[in-house]
């Protein structure tokens, strides 16, 4: 069979949790099943790493998105054009975003509908394209893959669609996540923080993300304790800048920006950490949350959305807008070794839950039920 991929969010070291996804199923999907030709459709040049084996060629059909009507005329005209040129039996899309004009079979990942509850975190415009889109992807599409039982349970809520159409895939930590010794722990305070042990937060810096509640908590943090420093990972989702809240915050001089790093320095800053602390409004899975425990790292994370499903009892869960919740945990984490010990535990034994080799072959059964 032909299976056309949409895989427009393939881009070379700007991998995020979609990215992420899409990478890690992919690689082995079209590695597992060679008597199947897979086109993969990208809209700007392309890395060569992403073309995962034999059986996978690449399409480039030129179109910059960076704005939503742009992206709508790539997915609903020339997209789908592309497509039927090649003459596929099948269409997957891992990106939430299905298009319009497939005359086959479609298969659709929605990570989540984060734009149903929380619109006033995206550009209004963003937000609209999705609220009026995505429901409608989810209703036409033949099987829907989401990363959650929560995200599972929200698009049958709000969209009104059949739970048999609806597949569970978790997110999974990727094989180079696992703990570090003490000297290399060593080496990378050195570098980031002048050897002060550190909370680290691992993710775009987008409103969602809740990092203006991290912070407060931290200021709350750094009044009572000179010890512990904050490691913030990752780049703005909308703006290049800064956002206002660390720049203005009390605690600015003990705030480390490292920016956007390959995975094997985002391996090792999580790994010498004291903490992850990942308090998001709103997710539908949290990859952060199982490379942190991959690493037997102590989470701090929400207790709302999919954040308990995925942590269970191995992390110390908190109200995301109660910043004093959140230094209450920070505190725990610093004064009570035996907790903090019981949750690195927890979490090794935690994450052995989430696998990629065994999410790729669920992905596969559920795109199996629509060819």
């Amino acid at each position: 069979m032909k299976i056309a991929v949409n895989t427009r969010l393939l881009q070379e070291n700007k991998l995020e949790g979609i990215g992420v996804f899409m990478h890690e199923i992919l690689q082995r999907v079209v590695k597992q099943n060679p008597q199947h030709q897979f086109h993969f459709f990208f809209n700007k040049p392309f890395s060569k790493n992403f073309i995962y084996a034999e059986n996978v060629i690449g399409h480039i059909v030129p179109l910059p998105v960076s704005k939503p009507f742009l992206l709508q005329f790539w997915q609903n005209v020339l997209l789908p054009k592309a497509v039927r040129k090649i003459k596929a039996d099948a269409f997957l899309s891992l990106d939430n975003l299905l298009g319009s004009g497939f005359k086959i079979p479609t298969h659709l990942v929605v990570h989540d509908i984060n734009f149903e509850y929380r619109p006033q975190d995206l550009p209004p415009s963003t937000a609209k394209f999705y609220c009026k889109n995505v429901p409608n992807y989810a209703l036409e599409t033949s099987r829907i893959v989401t990363v959650s039982n929560f995200s599972k349970d929200t698009i049958h809520q709000k969209y009104a669609i059949n739970l048999d159409k609806i597949d569970v895939v978790y997110n999974a930590p990727k094989a180079i996540f696992k703990p570090v010794q003490d000297f290399e722990k060593s080496v990378i305070q050195k570098k980031y923080t002048n050897g002060k042990p550190y909370f680290v937060y691992v993710g775009s810096i987008h409103p969602r993300k809740n990092l203006e509640g991290l912070l407060k908590a931290f200021e709350l943090f750094c009044a009572q304790n000179n010890e512990v420093d904050l490691v913030i990972v990752g780049a703005s989702m909308w703006k290049d800048s800064m956002p206002d809240e660390i720049k203005n915050s009390a605690s600015f001089n003990r705030i480390h920006i490292v920016g956007r790093v390959n995975d094997t320095e985002l391996h090792v800053i999580i790994a010498s950490a004291l903490a992850m602390c990942y308090v998001p409004f709103f997710e539908g899975f949290g990859i952060p949350l199982v490379e942190a425990m991959a690493c037997g790292v102590p989470v701090i994370t929400s207790n709302c959305t999919s954040m308990p499903e995925v942590v269970a009892d191995a992390g110390l869960l908190v109200n995301p807008i109660d910043s004093n919740e959140i230094y209450e945990a920070l505190v725990q984490i610093c004064t009570d070794t035996n907790l903090r010990f019981t949750l690195m535990d927890k979490g090794l034994l935690r994450v052995k839950t989430f696998s990629w080799d065994e999410s790729a072959c669920l992905y596969w059964e559920s795109v199996q039920k629509i060819l």
